[in-house]
């Protein structure tokens, strides 16, 4: 081979590989990066309006550092909408017509639910650590509506979709420890899909 072919080929390879991150910014850039907006949106789950959030459910049988990021998560929603929202700690999930419902798989039966009738998929959770799957679900019952489900694949996946929750409605992490201003909403509506 000559010295040509091979400056061809290494020209052809790089086009390649241009072409290749191109597209990946592309497609990057088409999927929201932060699914929780200040306006509604259709088939979207609000999470606050007015300034009032939704109340949040985690079961009492959950893990102690569960329950206690669900209260980080009601005490950041209380920075940016204004008010807090009510936390349920209890075995039974409140039937409300919008709620914020999260739980650890083999510790939240309603989330154990969920898994078994394929409401949420096994295969997001199952078998994998730390993982966590944030998804809005209509709900049945005595009162039907919608539920923002924060499921995790073990204790620290249910906590880092709970911290997740509170960087999408815009508290940092650096809010704690050094003191990074919230910037105040009084409307959240969450974007649907699964995110994990």
């Amino acid at each position: 081979m000559t010295s040509s072919l091979y400056g061809r080929i290494l020209w052809i390879h790089l086009l390649c590989l241009l072409f290749i991150v191109w597209a990946g910014t592309t497609l990057q850039a088409q999927s929201p990066a932060n699914p929780v907006i200040d306006y509604p949106v259709e088939n979207g789950f609000t999470i606050a309006e007015d300034g009032n959030p939704v109340p949040i459910c985690v079961s009492d049988n959950d893990f102690p550092g569960v329950i206690r990021v669900a209260g980080h998560l009601q005490r950041d929603l209380e920075k940016v909408a204004g008010t807090a929202p009510v936390l349920y700690v209890r075995s039974q999930t409140p039937f409300c017509p919008l709620m914020i419902i999260a739980g650890t798989a083999g510790k939240n039966e309603y989330i154990d639910s969920l898994i078994r009738t394929d409401v949420i998929e096994s295969n997001l959770l199952q078998g994998r650590r730390e993982t966590y799957v944030l998804t809005v679900i209509e709900t049945q019952g005595e009162t039907p509506g919608k539920a923002l489900i924060i499921a995790g694949s073990d204790k620290r996946g249910t906590i880092y979709g709970l911290y997740e929750l509170s960087k999408y409605i815009g508290v940092t992490p650096l809010h704690f420890w050094a003191d990074v201003p919230v910037k105040q909403k009084r409307d959240l509506y969450m974007i649907p899909g699964i995110y994990t």
